[in-house]
């Protein structure tokens, strides 16, 4: 599938209450939101990293940065067809797992529509043995 755009949105929602965990509380919830856009269809992937780095080194910010410089544009170079071909693509950015599996649960995604599944059941299949194997 050839990706005609990719969006990328910062999104920041309030919670209901206060979120409390040893690394402190939070009353807001950050995260990174991708949409894929191919063929006509939209895959969606989230990035779930925090505002700070307490939890791990990625932050919202950070993982901003390695998407729009590093990860998207190396998705936008060339067709992509299954899941399993990002990691071999990305493997030139070391780290930073969480902006990574944005883009690849977008992937999951868009391929899942494109094939006539759900993403519940594109991801029970099993892994490809070669281009497009079943």
């Amino acid at each position: 599938m050839n990706i005609d755009r990719i969006d990328l949105y910062h999104v920041s929602m309030p919670l209901v209450s206060s979120f409390a965990t040893s690394f402190g509380s939070q009353l807001q919830r950050d995260c990174l939101i991708v949409a894929l856009h191919a063929d006509g269809l939209t895959g969606w992937g989230e990035c779930v990293a925090t505002n700070d780095p307490g939890y791990s080194y990625e932050t919202v910010h950070t993982a901003w940065h390695i998407l729009s410089d590093f990860l998207i544009p190396a998705l936008l170079r060339q067709p992509v067809d299954e899941p399993e071909e990002l990691a071999p693509r990305f493997a030139f950015v070391r780290g930073h797992p969480l902006a990574k599996a944005a883009l690849e649960q977008a992937v999951w995604d868009l391929t899942a529509q494109r094939d006539g599944l759900s993403l519940a059941q594109k991801l029970a299949q099993p892994y490809a043995q070669g281009p497009r194997a079943r």
